[in-house]
């Protein structure tokens, strides 16, 4: 927790290119996030804007605004824009739509009766038309995995898993196969454990008991789980997802 007796309430507007999509009324509220400062007051809508050709503002992307108190402008800026990001790939998941990582574009002191404040604004080019195939932001999905999360003795490894998703979604594209493949064997890996101990305690049995009913060694248990249960048994899949994985380990 970052303490400091100047502390004052700052505003962080960030944005990125995304498939998710909000309506004209939606939104999604995380009240009092944690951070490295405090709590947080994040949001997240779709931005919009006008467009040649168009009578209306249309969708560009995605926008978040973080609200909290921090000890000076550009720890601001790094820890809000890090929380929203943080918060971003459980959106991605919830829509199942790519999306690029927040940028931060404006950030300032936002407290009250102030006569100079701090400002920050860099230039973010505008988000390319249509650049995924978007799809509307389920928000009660994304609360429940929230209320989920917060809850799960494993959020971390299952936040982790999440990210490996959010990861093969943006390379989700003609020529980056294995570079998404590789985040969804990467995600499959942080689940195992979790995976491992909820069948130990369905079955009731040890892991080398599991291991023995398996018929494999207890060291190649963690695969085996990977394959029996994570890929429903689908062994060839399981193997080509593997070998991506690999490859992109060098010598």
């Amino acid at each position: 927790m970052i303490t400091d007796e100047g502390i004052s309430t700052y505003t962080v507007v960030a944005r990125a290119v995304s498939g998710c999509y909000f309506t004209p009324s939606g939104y999604c509220l995380i009240r009092r996030f944690p951070s490295a400062c405090g709590p947080l007051d994040i949001v997240f809508r779709t931005r919009r804007a006008p467009a040649n050709g168009f009578s209306a503002p249309v969708p560009r992307g995605l926008w978040a605004e973080i609200t909290g108190e921090a000890p000076d402008l550009n720890t601001a800026i790094e820890v809000f824009t890090g929380s929203a990001q943080a918060l971003h790939p459980i959106l991605v998941l919830s829509a199942n739509a790519p999306s690029e990582d927040l940028l931060p574009e404006i950030a300032f002191n936002s407290g009250p009766r102030q006569r100079e404040r701090e400002y920050f604004q860099q230039f973010l080019p505008e988000e390319r038309m249509l650049p995924f195939r978007r799809r509307t932001m389920p928000t009660d999905v994304v609360k429940a995995i929230l209320q989920a999360l917060g809850t799960h003795s494993d959020n971390e490894r299952f936040h982790r898993a999440i990210v490996q998703y959010y990861q093969a979604l943006q390379n989700w594209g003609p020529g980056q196969e294995i570079m998404a493949l590789a985040h969804i064997y990467m995600g499959m890996e942080a689940l195992t454990p979790v995976v491992l101990r909820g069948e130990m305690q369905k079955r009731e049995r040890s892991k080398e008991e599991i291991a023995s009913s398996w018929n494999v060694d207890v060291k190649q248990l963690d695969s085996e789980v990977r394959c029996r249960i994570l890929f429903a048994g689908d062994v060839a899949m399981y193997r080509v997802v593997k070998k991506a994985s690999e490859s992109l380990i060098f010598d």
